[in-house]
């Protein structure tokens, strides 16, 4: 029995003759088919799924700018999704000649390769960055998330820049990071990294005989498990200043204010079986009386928390010095009670025994600005330059004062801190040293701004010559020596110059009716081309950036700086941060994005028979 072939049928046997015929007889065709095989199809985004799994991983459990580097934007990475590009396009090649059911295929395809484009573009040469604007400041440059490292060459003293991440890096002293200087036989060798440095004051003597006084303090805690070391010098009136964290204040002086005796009276009625009653005019003695319940025995405390016990009747109407303190017995009753408003006693019997003690004492006080009432500690250096004298009070009045050595600590007061004298001269620089920032004393929040940085050094492999190590921290320039050549060296973030400038007009924040909580935050900026010198007025808030140029086709097709807002200064208004985007791979992500949805459209809905 024959069979009928339809004319479909047949169109198709022919393609695939055509499709086998040219893969036995054409290179070309042959290499087509193998770029647009289903197996390496599978393989490649088997790689790339597997990638962005790890770098998934490493973004939440490490950090996002190793992930970026190591996988998502590195060259490896980038040429896989190349070959992705090409194998989505062999495999459209392999269909042809097309037919009308290859459309959503083809549209689906090319849509994904558009994709990709634009994703490579954008990873290559958009970025995202921060600017900080201040009132009245124009800038033209934009800080970036990519870390650089700036090296000026004796040579020339032209400054080279080129790409370096140290946590990304991570040199140590197995596996340094070298790299040659510029015009010159030095290598600059990278041998360790630190995520957060912190400087660390010292002080130096100078040979200025007018250099004026300073000194080196410690503040610890043992209870927070925190340090602060705080250089003092006699420069200005900032320099020998010190707040601490807004809760006193350490200030250092070429000589003591000159301080007044004030004399002061307190009357204490102490009870054994009720508590004392304490008159004082100006501010209490801070000394504690308490009786025995047969009333023979008075114990006196001390505000520094010495007690001693004495016998009721040696101290009665007999003065009884402490220090700057006088106490009296003035009277007793063995079993008090008040008739008519005035003491007596019902009987001799010391069923309820009383007394009254006068205390006499006297404070030293300073002047002190109206309203001001937090602790303070006040210093000045000795002659001979081996002690410090101190007054440590609060508001007007001085609460201890002496002299501390060198070395030698004192307790401040302020709950369990002290104070340590590390360093003192009478010409003396304060200077800056750079290490590891030191976690077991300071606290979790210092950590998180302290910068970055590596410690590095020049070597002259061919005249074996090392120089001293320094570390490198991040927004500084550090000059490193080897004999008598010297580079300097900076690392930090990239700051990619723009085509205009953009200047902070007004700064605003807006808050909810009958409270301070924020609303909104409105920032007025001014662009100016600087070609043209064109400017545009515009208005940053919550959810609604600005751009520039910002015209319909700069929007469109993605070559626009879009500015958000990030930060805000509460306590400078004239002051804000805005991240800033530029992705002019963005129209072919949107193109790309939108061909694959149009195209798997059409594939499953297309040309279907109801």
């Amino acid at each position: 029995m024959k069979t009928e072939t339809t004319p479909k049928k047949e169109n198709t046997l022919s393609r695939r003759a055509l499709i086998n015929e040219r893969k036995k007889n054409s290179l070309f065709w042959q290499v087509v088919h193998l770029l647009g095989s289903l197996q390496l199809a599978l393989i490649l985004l088997a790689t790339i799924a597997l990638a962005c799994a790890i770098a998934t991983f490493t973004e939440s459990h490490f950090d996002t700018a190793v992930a970026h580097a190591a996988i998502y934007k590195a060259p490896w990475f980038m040429a896989w999704l190349t070959v992705l590009c090409i194998n989505l396009f062999a495999v459209t090649l392999t269909r042809w000649p097309w037919e009308k059911k290859h459309t959503g295929f083809i549209i689906t395809h090319y849509g994904i390769i558009t994709l990709l484009l634009g994703a490579i573009i954008g990873m290559t040469w958009g970025f995202e960055g921060n600017v900080t604007l201040h009132r009245g400041t124009p800038l033209t440059k934009i800080t970036t998330r990519k870390s650089v490292l700036q090296i000026e060459s004796p040579s020339d003293n032209f400054l080279y820049l080129l790409p370096y991440d140290a946590t990304i890096a991570h040199p140590s002293t197995k596996h340094p990071t070298r790299l040659s200087v510029p015009g010159t036989e030095l290598q600059l060798i990278i041998d360790d990294w630190s995520q957060h440095l912190e400087q660390q004051p010292f002080l130096q003597a100078s040979n200025d005989l007018k250099a004026p006084a300073a000194l080196l303090l410690r503040l610890q805690s043992k209870m927070l498990h925190q340090e602060q070391i705080v250089p003092l010098t006699l420069a200005d009136s900032a320099s020998a200043t010190f707040d601490f964290f807004g809760l006193a204040t350490l200030q250092f002086f070429s000589k003591l204010p000159a301080s007044h005796p004030n004399f002061h009276h307190e009357s204490q009625l102490v009870a054994a079986n009720f508590a004392p009653v304490i008159i004082f005019q100006d501010q209490p003695s801070g000394i504690n009386i308490t009786l025995s319940k047969d009333g023979n025995l008075v114990t006196i405390t001390t505000p520094e928390g010495t007690s001693a016990s004495y016998p009721r009747a040696a101290l009665l109407n007999q003065k009884l010095p402490l220090g700057t303190t006088t106490i009296i017995v003035k009277e007793y009753w063995p079993d008090f009670k008040l008739v008519d408003g005035k003491p007596t006693t019902l009987s001799q019997q010391p069923k309820n025994p009383a007394l009254r003690a006068e205390i006499t004492f006297s404070s030293t006080t300073i002047e002190q600005p109206a309203g001001k009432t937090t602790p303070w500690l006040r210093l000045a250096l000795e002659p001979d330059g081996k002690a410090i004298q101190y007054q440590l009070g609060r508001g007007s009045s001085i609460q201890k004062s002496g002299t501390l050595a060198m070395s030698a600590s004192m307790p401040l007061g302020w709950a369990d801190w002290e104070c340590q004298l590390l360093a003192a001269g009478p010409h003396e620089e304060i200077a800056y040293s750079i290490a590891p920032f030191r976690e077991t004393t300071q606290s979790k929040s210092d950590r998180s701004s302290a910068p970055p940085g590596f410690r590095a050094y020049l070597a002259n492999q061919e005249h074996d010559q090392q120089g001293p190590p320094q570390w490198v921290i991040s927004g500084a320039v550090t000059p490193l020596m080897l004999d008598h050549q010297m580079v300097r060296v900076a690392y930090g973030l990239e700051l990619r110059p723009v085509p205009f400038s953009i200047e902070l007009l007004h700064f605003e924040v807006p808050r909810d009716e009958g409270t301070e909580t924020p609303s909104d935050f409105r920032a007025t900026v001014r662009f100016k081309n600087l070609k043209t010198g064109a400017t545009r007025d515009g208005l940053i808030h919550m959810n609604h950036p600005a751009s520039f140029p910002g015209t319909f086709w700069a929007n469109f097709t993605g070559f626009n700086y879009k500015f958000s807002q990030a930060e805000w200064n509460p306590r400078d208004l004239d002051e804000t941060t805005l991240q800033v985007l530029y992705d002019p791979g963005w129209l072919f992500k949107w193109i790309g994005s939108l061909a694959i949805c149009v195209g798997i459209a059409m594939m499953f809905y297309w040309g279907k028979k109801k």
